[in-house]
């Protein structure tokens, strides 16, 4: 009889830990899903910026306005033959 009361404990305190086991594991996935969703946003939104910021890079690097720029402080382009090529 004591062998009985042994195995019938062994055996609820398995099943209780299984069952902690289980939702530790879900609370655990929900956690990581709130991650993922997270992440995901963050790097929708960091795409979204980099797509800015290279629209912004080439109109600031845009051959015209570089003109513009270089007439407002009185460049104009460099003679060919002033060029000077320096080999390495």
């Amino acid at each position: 009889m004591k062998t009985y009361w042994y195995v019938l404990t062994i055996e609820l305190i398995s099943i209780a830990l299984f069952c902690f086991l289980l939702a530790w594991l879900n609370v655990r996935q929900i956690a990581i899903s709130y991650e993922i969703s997270r992440l995901n946003k963050e790097y929708i939104q960091k795409k979204e910026l980099n797509s800015k910021l290279l629209v912004e890079k080439s109109v600031l690097f845009s051959p015209y306005r570089l003109r513009e720029i270089a007439k407002q402080f009185g460049l104009r382009p460099i003679d060919p033959d002033r060029v000077r090529n320096i080999e390495q």
